[in-house]
């Protein structure tokens, strides 16, 4: 078992493991000796103090837009050098088969492309890539760690409420078809003859008094 150090790089932080000598090797130098096996618990020293959490690059797939983390996924790389990363076997199938991620359904691309997500907002500018070095500096990283954790804080919250809002307009048209449809159909609520003996009654009462009205005038 090797000792684990994490090493600082330029924007991540890379682990490096130092393995311990061979057993023939430490044999030598106690000469040829055997010694006791050491049952304590090793320790994992830290080279970067009070490290919190340990940061890692995560890719989006070429297809469907998804993450892809360190140790899962696909890789082709063309003849051009350009790299392509597939988060699943299923998106690279879909790629081999030169389909557009524009037009296939359950893609991030086709639900952008058809405005069922939220496309244009200062919140999604935070995420984009820049070629811009910059000198490491432990406060600025502090300050982008919480920076980032309040972007995406309000990214969802937008796109929940986008969400809503576009579906509210779904929801008055099905009310209004729904509505059209009772008035189309009345017939099969109500019963056609249903109100024709009030009718009926109505008529009666308008007759007699018109007779009797008739009748007063004549005397």
């Amino acid at each position: 078992m090797g000792t684990w150090y994490f090493q600082m790089g330029a924007a991540n932080f890379y682990p490096v493991v130092h393995q311990p000598e061979s057993k023939k090797r430490r044999r030598k130098k106690r000469g040829g000796k055997p010694r006791r096996r050491n049952r304590a618990v090793l320790l994992i020293p830290l080279v970067a103090r009070s490290i919190s959490a340990v940061t890692m690059r995560i890719e989006k797939c070429y297809f469907c837009s998804g993450p892809v983390y360190p140790g899962h996924g696909v890789m082709f790389v063309r003849n051009d050098c350009k790299s392509f990363r597939f988060c699943k076997s299923k998106c690279h199938r879909n790629f081999k088969k030169k389909r557009n991620p524009r037009k296939t359904r359950w893609t991030k691309a086709f639900r952008k492309a058809a405005g069922k997500e939220l496309t244009v907002d200062n919140s999604l500018e935070f995420e984009k890539r820049r070629n811009i070095p910059v000198k490491y500096n432990r406060g600025l990283w502090d300050k982008t760690v919480e920076a980032m954790k309040r972007v995406e804080e309000i990214r969802r919250k937008r796109q929940a409420r986008f969400i809503m809002n576009r579906l509210k307009k779904g929801k008055q048209l099905d009310k209004e078809a729904a509505i059209t449809e009772v008035k189309k159909n009345i017939h099969l609520i109500k019963a056609p003859h249903a109100g024709k003996a009030k009718q009926m009654e109505a008529k009666m009462v308008q007759k007699l008094q018109e007779d009797v009205d008739m009748a007063d005038e004549e005397n």
